[in-house]
């Protein structure tokens, strides 16, 4: 196990990197992950899966270690711990085939090492990612949204329809990376609903609704790859299932460069407002109950 240490500017050390690796037959080779945590962990502290994108590795948050100090140093987010494991191109699927179970590994053998290791608390974990590991979060908080409190996906390549009779002409560009084999030749069109997030959430809009999972999905309006589409697909999914989350398109952005930095401290703030109990409105209560005694007053059902 190796380490970097990040400082406060004043010199006072508030976490500490490590790389890390366990040895588990759920893939092929060692399951290698980085650890970001309080140098002082008290234990009990919730736990964030950060999941990287195509290409990426546990270097992702090796390099996000300054803004997620100061994240933490300003109250945007709560001290904790964060994993991100290295999963080269697999988008946090189990293979169709089984030779590599990258979700059940991320569920099951890596959380348990982290829970003995770090101490955190399970019952807090919240999971975000960028670009493929937006797709990855959505993936796992929505199969599993009783184990997470939250999930923030930023500019996720998710697939933008819910057949694959429905795939539009301009996605053959991002199909052998997104899809390709991953899902069996031909592609197994059972298998690959009951991973794509949007038919999760359409084929079962309850079970993610009476879960509380909180959902913040992103998306620059200039994309690169076009996720703005895709991202708007999941968004109006979600939006006619009745599902409530929060919705962002970021004006200008692209899917690298500039906006990235603030973007990822949005999401920690998102996240970190999730782990807060939530504080009733009533006034907001208050004024909602008077809207529904209107419109039913008029004979009128309202809407959700």
């Amino acid at each position: 196990m190796t380490h970097s240490r990040a400082f406060h500017p004043e010199g006072r050390l508030l976490m500490r990197y490590r790389k890390a690796s366990l040895q588990t037959a759920l893939v092929r080779d060692s399951l290698k992950y980085g650890v970001l945590a309080p140098d002082d962990n008290p234990g009990g502290l919730p736990l964030l899966f950060l999941l990287h994108g195509g290409g990426g590795d546990r270097r992702m948050l090796e390099n996000q270690v300054a803004l997620i100090e100061a994240a933490v140093a300003q109250g945007v987010i709560e001290p904790l711990v964060v994993v991100t494991p290295s999963v080269g191109m697999s988008y946090y699927m189990d293979s169709i085939d089984g030779d590599e179970r990258w979700e059940t590994a991320i569920m099951t053998v890596l959380t348990d090492q982290v829970a003995q290791d770090y101490g955190v608390d399970t019952d807090r974990q919240v999971i975000a990612g960028v670009s493929m590991g937006g797709v990855g979060s959505l993936r796992l908080a929505f199969r599993h949204p009783g184990r997470f409190v939250a999930v923030a996906a930023l500019e996720a390549g998710v697939d933008p329809f819910l057949r694959l009779a429905d795939k539009p002409a301009w996605y053959a560009h991002s199909e052998d990376a997104r899809i390709g084999d991953k899902f069996g030749v031909p592609v197994d069109e059972a298998y690959w609903r009951s991973l794509n997030p949007a038919s999760i959430a359409a084929d079962d809009p309850d079970r993610l609704k009476a879960s509380g999972l909180r959902i913040f999905i992103e998306v620059g309006t200039h994309d690169g790859l076009f996720n703005h589409h895709n991202v708007e697909f999941l968004h109006r999914v979600l939006f006619d299932h009745g599902i409530k989350h929060e919705y962002r398109t970021i004006l200008g952005a692209d899917h690298i460069g500039a906006s990235l930095p603030g973007r990822i401290t949005e999401a920690l703030r998102f996240l970190g407002n999730s782990l807060v109990p939530e504080v009733p409105d009533e006034a907001a209560e208050e004024f909602r109950a008077a809207i529904r005694r209107n419109y039913e007053a008029r004979g009128i059902t309202p809407p959700d």
